[in-house]
C-alpha cells in the first residue's frame, strides 16, 4: 500500500515474523512517484499538442479524444457491440453496418463510402490486434461506427504519420486505410493507448434520400 503523508508518499508491506506477529515495512517512494506523475504530465502535454495539430492539419475532421471524451461523443446506439476476430467475419460485419445504417437513415447514407471506411478499419483491427468489437450509432444526423480493438496502440512518436501519410503502416499503426477514412468520412474520433485503440467513423446522412435506381 502507498501512503501519502504530505508531499511524499511510503510505500507500506506487511510480512508475518512468527506466531501473531507481523512486522511492517515502509520505504520511502517520493522521488519514483513523483517522476511518474511528471512522465504523466509530459504525456499528457504531448497529446495536447498532437490535438491541436491533427484538428489544423485535417480541418477538424480527425479528433484525437481520450476514452471518457469519445465516450461522451457517441450517439444513440443502433445495436450491441459484436466482437469479429477472422476475416471470414468481416463480410458479415459490412451487411450488419450497412443494415443499421438503413434501419436509421434509410437511403441517406452512401453505402460505397460506408463500406470503403468501415472495411479499412476492420481490416486494420484484425491486422494489428487480431479482432476487437464494432458498434453502430446515431447522433443527430450523422451515422457513427465504432471499431474498437485491444491491440498495441497507436505511438505517439509515429502517431502524424500513422494517421496522416498514406502508405505509413507498422505493426502499432492503423496503416494507409486512415487516409481513405478522412477523405470520406465527416469526422474520426481516435481515442488510442497502449492495449486499447477506439476509431469512430462518421458519416453524414444525406438531407433528402437518394432516388430509386441511385446508388447510396
Amino acid at each position: 500500500m502507498c501512503l501519502r503523508t504530505g508531499n511524499s508518499y511510503e510505500l507500506l508491506s506487511a510480512y508475518p515474523v512468527g506466531g501473531d506477529l507481523w512486522a511492517l515495512a515502509a520505504m520511502d517512494v517520493t522521488e519514483l512517484r513523483e517522476a511518474e506523475q511528471a512522465l504523466r504530465r509530459q504525456e499528457e502535454g504531448i497529446r495536447r499538442a498532437y490535438v491541436d495539430v491533427l484538428d489544423a492539419v485535417t480541418g477538424g475532421k480527425l479528433i484525437l479524444l481520450t476514452e471518457e471524451e469519445l465516450a461522451a461523443e457517441l450517439g444513440r446506439p443502433l445495436g450491441s457491440a459484436v466482437p469479429f476476430g477472422s476475416p471470414a467475419e468481416l463480410a458479415d460485419a459490412r451487411r450488419s453496418v450497412v443494415a443499421a445504417a438503413e434501419r436509421a437513415f434509410p437511403r441517406h447514407v452512401r453505402h460505397t463510402d460506408l463500406l470503403s471506411t468501415t472495411g479499412e478499419a476492420l481490416d486494420n483491427a484484425l491486422k494489428h490486434a487480431q479482432g476487437g468489437t464494432y458498434q453502430v450509432f446515431a447522433r443527430d444526423h450523422h451515422l457513427q461506427v465504432a471499431i474498437v480493438d485491444e491491440g498495441p496502440g497507436i505511438d505517439f512518436r509515429t502517431l502524424p504519420r500513422a494517421t496522416l501519410v498514406s502508405g505509413f503502416s507498422t505493426t502499432a499503426s492503423l496503416g494507409m486505410g486512415f487516409t481513405i477514412m478522412l477523405q470520406l468520412c465527416e469526422r474520426v474520433l481516435l481515442a488510442t493507448r497502449p492495449g486499447h485503440t477506439s476509431v469512430v467513423l462518421e458519416l453524414a446522412a444525406a438531407r433528402e434520400p437518394a432516388l430509386r435506381g441511385e446508388s447510396v
